[in-house]
C-alpha cells in the first residue's frame, strides 16, 4: 500500500494530543467553577432555611446539594485522570526526544563500523558491541500512543511520603513570607513613689453637724464614716486640697460648708484619705 502523505513525527502527535487535551481541561475547570458557585448558593439557602425553621426546604435543598456534590466529584475525577494523561505525554515527548538521539547515534557507529572494518578491526568489534548494547535500549524503549493509566492510590507508602514532603515544602514556603514579630521588651514596673501622708488636725462641733447633718450624733456620724461605702473621689479630691490650703488644719463644718457638701461627707473623706495613706489624722 502506497503512503500518499508523510507520516506525522511522534514528537509532533503528542504536541497535538497535549494541546486538545489542554482545551479540555480548561472546559472542566471553567465548569466546575460554575458547579462551586451552585454548590455555595445552595448550602446558604440550606442555611437559611435551617434558620428560619423551615426544615422541610431545607431537606429539598440538602438533596439537591448532595447531587450537585456527586456531579462536581464526577468533573474532578475526569479533570485528574485529563491530567495525568498530560503529564504522562510529557514524560513521552521527552523520552522520544532521547530515543532520537539514540537512534541517530546508532546510525553513526554503524557507518564507521563499516569503514573501520578494514583498517581497524579491533575498533570496528568494539563499534559494533556498542551498537548491539544502543539497539538493545531502543528494542526494549517501546512509545505507546495508550499509556495505562492507574487509579489513584493514595494508600501507598510512597505517595503517603511524596505527599507529606509536598506538605513540609508548603508549610516553610509559607512561613517564609510571612514577617517574624518584633520583639518587644518586657516594660519595667515603674517604681511606686509612696506619697508622704499629710499631717492633718480635725475639728468637729456636734452641735452644728447636727443642724447640717439632721439628727445624727457625732458618734453616729463617725459610725456611719468607718462603712466600706466611702466617699466618691471627687470629694476626696475636695477635702484633700482643703487640707493643704490650711496647712492641714480642717474645721469639720467650716470645710463642709465651703464646699457646700455634708459633715458627713467630709468625715468619710478623711477616713478613706487617711486608710489610704494620703493623710495622717493627728489625735
Amino acid at each position: 500500500m502506497v503512503r500518499l502523505f508523510r507520516r506525522r513525527p511522534v514528537s509532533q502527535t503528542i504536541s497535538v494530543a497535549l494541546q486538545e487535551l489542554g482545551k479540555q481541561y480548561a472546559y472542566l475547570k471553567a465548569v466546575l467553577g460554575r458547579l462551586s458557585s451552585r454548590d455555595k448558593a445552595l448550602f446558604n439557602e440550606c442555611e437559611s432555611m435551617i434558620r428560619k425553621g423551615n426544615k422541610t426546604r431545607a431537606m429539598v435543598y440538602a438533596c439537591e446539594l448532595a447531587e450537585l456534590r456527586k456531579l462536581i466529584k464526577t468533573v474532578k475525577s475526569a479533570q485528574l485522570a485529563i491530567e495525568r494523561v498530560i503529564l504522562r505525554l510529557e514524560m513521552l515527548r521527552e523520552v522520544e526526544a532521547v530515543t532520537r538521539d539514540l537512534r541517530s547515534v546508532l546510525d553513526i557507529t554503524q557507518k564507521v563500523a563499516v569503514e573501520l572494518s578494514e583498517v581497524m578491526p579491533e575498533a570496528a568489534l568494539q563499534l559494533s558491541e556498542m551498537n548491539d548494547i544502543v539497539s538493545e535500549v531502543l528494542s526494549e524503549t517501546v512509545l505507546s500512543s495508550n499509556p495505562p493509566i492507574t487509579t489513584v492510590a493514595l494508600e501507598t507508602e510512597e505517595v503517603k511520603a511524596i505527599l507529606n514532603d509536598a506538605v513540609k515544602v508548603a508549610e516553610e514556603r509559607l512561613m517564609s513570607t510571612i514577617p517574624e514579630p518584633p520583639e518587644t521588651p518586657e516594660p519595667k514596673p515603674a517604681p511606686i513613689k509612696g506619697a508622704e501622708p499629710i499631717a492633718v488636725s480635725a475639728t468637729y462641733e456636734e452641735k452644728a453637724a447636727e443642724e447640717q447633718n439632721g439628727n445624727h450624733t457625732f458618734r453616729d456620724v463617725l459610725k456611719d464614716s468607718f462603712k466600706p461605702d466611702y466617699s466618691s473621689p471627687l470629694i476626696e479630691k475636695w477635702v484633700l486640697g482643703y487640707a493643704k490650703k490650711n496647712m492641714g488644719e480642717i474645721d469639720v463644718n467650716k470645710c463642709a460648708s465651703e464646699l457646700n457638701i455634708l459633715s458627713k461627707d467630709v468625715l468619710k473623706a478623711l477616713e478613706s484619705l487617711h486608710l489610704k495613706g494620703k493623710i495622717k489624722i493627728q489625735t
